[in-house]
C-alpha cells in the first residue's frame, strides 16, 4: 500500500484533502468558472482585469459590460476628473428654485431681455425686501425713452434754493445760471442796467433819466357820472369835468327800462359836427396805458336811426369826428388813438362796434362782432393797460387788437361823441365813464 500525496492526501477514513495551492490554471477547465464560485469579499485587484484605454469605464449595457469612453455632456481623464462639456448644463439639468444669489458671477452682466418686461413709465423700484416695478407718479413721471416730466404746478418755492438766500433776496438769471441779488437796503430802488448787464441797487438820488421826470406811482381813476334824472352836465370825480366838443347836453329822464341816468346829446343839422365828451386831452399818456370805461344808449328818439351816423368812444390826442374807420386795411392819420366805434360810412364792416388804434402815421380797425342797435345800452370798455395790446370789450364781448399801437409820447384824452354824416339830427346818450391809469 502507497500513501498519498503531492496535490492531494487522504485520511484513514478515506477524506480526501487538496493540498493548498495545488489548483491552478491548468487544473480549472476553461470557461467553468462562474459567478457563485467568486467570494463576495473576493476584491479582485483592478490589474487582474483586461486593459482599458484612457477614460473609459466599465459600463454595464444589460448583458456583458463593456470597457466604454465616456462622451456626451462629460468626460472622464485617467486619475478619474470629470469635465462636463461646454453648454452642457440647460434649464433641465437645473433644478427650479434652486439657483442663489452666490450662484451668479460677480461680473454676470445678465442683460435685461433677461428680464421680466416692465410697463412704459416703469421703474426697478427697492422696498426693503423684494423689489417691485411701480409706475413712475405724483411729481414727475417717466417716457420709454427715459424722459423725466415734471407736473404741472410741481416746483414751488420750497424746491428752489440759491447758497446764502436770506428774506428779501431776489433770484435773476447771469446769462449762465440763476444766481442770487441781495436785498437791497431801505430806500434803494432797483435799477436795469440794460440788456446784458444785471440790475443793481441804487439811491433814488443817484437815478438820472424819465423814471425821475414821470412819478407815477399809484393808479389814477376818474369818473364822470349823471347824477340825476334832470342833469344835463357831468359830474367829475377825480379828474376835470369834461368839456363838449360841440352841442350841449340836455336831460333826457325818462328812457324806458332804463338802470342809469343818461344825458342827451344830439347834433345839429350840420355834417361832421362832433358832439359829446372830451377832456383837454392832457389826461394820460402811452407810457402810463389808460383804460376808457363808459355807458351809453344809441338814438331813442322818435324815429330813432342810426343811419348816416358816426359814433366814437375813445381815448386820443385830437378829435376824431373825421376819422372814417376801415376794416378793409390801413388808412395814413397822424393821430394817436384807441378806441371803439361805429360808422356807417367807414370801409368794410358798416354795422358792427369796431376795434381802432392809431399809431400817429397809420390806422385800422377790427370788428367787435356786436352789431350796432337802436335804442339800445351799450357798456364799452377801451382797455390799453398793456403796452402792444389793446382789448375793445362791448357788452361782454372782447376782441384783442397789437397793431396800429402808438409808443409815441403824446398827451390824451378821451372823446365819447356822435357825428351826423347827413343833414338829419342824430342823437344819443351818456350815463356815464371812466379813465384809469397806472
Amino acid at each position: 500500500a502507497t500513501a498519498l500525496s503531492g496535490d492531494a492526501t487522504v485520511s484513514a477514513t478515506g477524506v480526501v484533502t487538496i493540498a493548498s495551492g495545488a489548483i491552478g490554471a491548468a487544473e480549472i477547465t476553461d470557461g467553468t468558472i462562474a459567478n457563485a464560485d467568486v467570494a463576495a469579499a473576493a476584491a479582485i485587484a483592478y490589474s487582474k482585469l483586461a486593459a482599458m484605454s484612457t477614460g473609459q469605464v466599465l459600463l454595464g449595457n444589460g448583458t456583458t459590460p463593456t470597457a466604454t469612453a465616456l462622451s456626451g455632456d462629460a468626460t472622464v481623464s485617467a486619475t478619474g476628473v470629470v469635465t462636463l462639456a461646454s453648454n452642457a448644463v440647460g434649464t433641465a439639468e437645473i433644478t427650479d428654485a434652486t439657483i442663489a444669489n452666490a450662484d451668479i458671477a460677480a461680473a454676470a452682466a445678465i442683460a435685461y431681455s433677461k428680464l421680466a418686461a416692465l410697463n412704459t413709465g416703469q421703474v426697478l423700484l427697492g422696498n426693503g425686501t423684494t423689489p417691485t416695478a411701480p409706475t413712475l407718479s405724483g411729481d414727475a413721471t417717466v417716457g420709454a425713452t427715459g424722459t423725466v416730466t415734471i407736473a404741472a404746478n410741481a416746483v414751488d418755492g420750497t424746491n428752489i434754493s440759491i447758497a446764502s438766500e436770506g428774506t428779501g433776496d431776489l433770484m435773476l438769471f447771469n446769462g449762465a445760471d440763476w444766481s442770487r441779488l441781495a436785498a437791497g437796503a431801505s430806500g434803494e430802488l432797483l435799477t436795469g442796467n440794460g440788456a446784458g448787464v444785471a440790475p443793481s441797487w441804487q439811491t433814488a438820488s443817484s437815478i438820472t433819466g424819465t423814471l425821475l421826470q414821470h412819478p407815477v406811482l399809484s393808479r389814477r381813476v376818474g369818473l364822470g357820472l349823471a347824477t340825476a334824472t334832470n342833469a344835463t352836465t357831468f359830474t367829475g370825480i377825480g379828474i376835470p369835468n369834461p368839456t363838449v366838443l360841440g352841442g350841449a347836453g340836455t336831460a333826457n329822464p325818462a328812457i324806458v327800462g332804463a338802470t342809469n341816468f343818461f344825458i342827451n346829446y344830439a347834433t345839429t343839422a350840420v355834417s361832421a359836427n362832433a358832439n359829446g365828451l372830451g377832456g383837454a386831452f392832457t389826461q394820460t399818456r402811452p407810457a402810463y396805458r389808460p383804460k376808457l370805461s363808459a355807458v351809453i344808449r344809441t338814438d331813442s328818439t322818435g324815429g330813432a336811426s342810426i343811419a348816416n351816423t358816426r359814433m366814437w368812444v375813445g381815448i386820443t390826442e385830437a378829435t376824431l369826428a373825421a376819422i372814417v374807420t376801415n376794416t378793409s386795411g390801413t388808412t395814413a392819420s397822424t393821430t394817436d388813438f384807441v378806441g371803439v366805434a361805429y360808422d356807417t360810412n367807414g370801409t368794410g364792416n358798416t354795422t358792427d362796434w369796431l376795434c381802432c388804434s392809431g399809431d400817429g402815421a397809420n390806422y385800422g380797425c377790427t370788428t367787435t362782432g356786436v352789431a350796432v342797435a337802436t335804442n339800445t345800452d351799450y357798456t364799452i370798455i377801451v382797455d390799453w393797460t398793456t403796452g402792444g395790446n389793446l382789448v375793445c370789450t362791448v357788452n361782454g364781448t372782447s376782441v384783442s387788437k397789437g397793431t396800429n399801437l402808438s409808443t409815441n409820447a403824446v398827451n390824451l384824452g378821451t372823446q365819447i361823441s356822435i357825428t351826423t354824416l347827413s343833414a338829419a339830427v342824430r342823437t344819443f346818450n351818456i350815463a356815464k365813464y371812466s379813465i384809469e391809469q397806472n
